[in-house]
């Protein structure tokens, strides 16, 4: 018991080829543990990389954490393509520096986008006319306590040649070669309008940290891009979650619903904070467009209670 523990691993639907590794070891062999349910399985301690492969199904790799869960997979309706399930559960301690005496609460289930929004998904926004279309900006535009027309908002979101666009683009689009990269230089305005036109939100601070559940962050943090040399296609590291989500350390800041005095959450930290960003409850001006500025988004199910928290 000092080294291992026995667990039962299951995924919805079940049937699935299971397979483990430990956590760091991207050299390593896959270990075939059988078909789930898997009972009473032996797996060491410290983090565990699990697979679920089963045919018509997506792949899918998690942190081998919240096993007493059934890990979804996603055939493209129940879990939309690029979207991984979430289960719910108590928070008792929102793990974020400086918000861990915030009262308890429960989370539905939901969904969330396993990677974060990348610059070709955010183009598809732009030459749709997202930034012409008011019925995706239905936020009040404040600014230093300040209301802002319209007009006046949507002036400041241009790239580097005026174009509409985040901060980071020229001539309306991504630098050449980007477009699998995260979306950066977004204002939260920017994020919550690109939201709404998918059809998702963005996450609450408790959701967003459920899902990328910062105390095994000393697992996850070496396994991001935390380098200091810019952003990176999606994939490119595999800091993996417990449900399968990548990237939420580092990469890019993700922003979240969740004001603070005038300010937005963004969490997570981008590729040149410090690693312990990935546990900071940090926010900034939801104007800001600094080009670690990106978004992840949620899809709440229905009769999710949980999303006013």
């Amino acid at each position: 018991t000092r080294i291992a523990w026995r667990v039962t691993i299951r995924t919805e639907p079940s049937g699935a080829r299971a397979y483990r590794r430990d956590y760091l070891a991207d050299s390593a062999a896959w270990e075939y543990v059988g078909i789930t349910p898997v009972d009473s399985f032996r797996i060491p301690n410290g983090l565990s990389l699990l697979r679920f492969e089963k045919d018509g199904f997506a792949p899918l790799e998690v942190a081998g954490w919240h096993l007493d869960s059934a890990f979804a997979l996603g055939d493209g309706r129940a879990v939309p393509a690029g979207m991984v399930r979430v289960p719910g559960g108590r928070m008792e301690e929102l793990s974020l520096t400086g918000l861990e005496l915030l009262a308890p609460v429960s989370i539905g289930t939901y969904l969330m986008d396993a990677y974060e929004v990348t610059s070709r998904q955010f183009k598809e926004f732009v030459d749709s006319g997202g930034y012409r279309r008011r019925e995706f900006w239905n936020q009040p535009f404040e600014l230093d306590d300040e209301l802002l027309s319209w007009e006046e908002a949507i002036a400041r979101f241009t790239d580097r040649t005026g174009r509409p666009g985040p901060s980071t683009w020229e001539a309306g689009s991504y630098p050449a070669g980007e477009g699998d990269y995260p979306v950066s230089g977004v204002s939260w305005y920017e994020a919550a309008a690109y939201a709404t036109y998918a059809h998702k939100s963005l996450p609450t601070i408790y959701h967003w940290a459920w899902a990328a559940w910062p105390p095994i962050g000393y697992f996850i943090v070496p396994r991001s891009n935390f380098d200091g040399k810019g952003p990176a296609p999606l994939g490119s590291y595999r800091g993996v979650g417990p449900f399968g989500t990548v990237d939420m350390a580092g990469s890019v800041r993700e922003w979240c619903q969740n004001a603070n005095r005038g300010e937005r959450y963004i969490l997570g930290g981008g590729w040149n904070d410090p690693a312990y960003a990935f546990t900071d409850a940090y926010s900034q001006r939801p104007f800001d467009r600094t080009p670690t500025n990106g978004i992840r988004l949620v899809k709440y199910l229905p009769g999710d209670t949980t999303v006013a928290v």
